[in-house]
């Protein structure tokens, strides 16, 4: 059985507002449709990341860590001030959903210390956030993600 990442972008807006941004999918993924399964009450669209990279999700999370690598220093749990939608995704998922967490968009870009550079971990990963620092300045762009099995 697989592990799956569900990984949202959010956005502050008017100070303090956070609010989940669709995934340009012919941007991010050009040559793949969005995968939208049948659990999901709202479509696929929030899904910025639709690979399944376990070194990545080491790196992010200590999910499916069997290379020893050391994980970042993840931010535990859904932020209390999530967006409705973030919310509401993360709640349908229940028991099945778990190791939910949370970063800075431009402190994994800029700052965190991978256990190799990025774009060898995962390119498209690493793509994803080169979007997303152009979002907004450090502090206004996020991503929250959580795993089901």
């Amino acid at each position: 059985m697989g592990c799956d990442i569900h990984l949202h972008v959010e956005r502050k807006f008017f100070g303090d507002v956070w609010a989940t941004l669709k995934a340009p999918h012919d941007l991010l993924h050009p040559d793949r449709q969005g995968r939208s399964g049948e659990r999901y009450r709202a479509p696929g669209y929030y899904q910025w990341y639709l690979g399944r990279n376990y070194e990545l999700f080491s790196s992010l999370a200590d999910v499916r860590n069997d290379g020893g690598i050391d994980p970042l220093a993840m931010n535990p749990g859904i932020p209390d001030d999530a967006s409705e939608v973030t919310q509401e995704l993360n709640s349908y998922w229940g028991m099945d959903g778990h190791t939910p967490g949370w970063y800075d968009a431009h402190w994994l870009r800029d700052e965190a210390e991978w256990p190799k550079p990025l774009e060898e971990i995962d390119g498209e990963f690493k793509g994803m956030l080169d979007v997303l620092v152009k979002l907004g300045p450090p502090g206004t762009v996020r991503i929250v993600f959580w795993f089901d099995n």
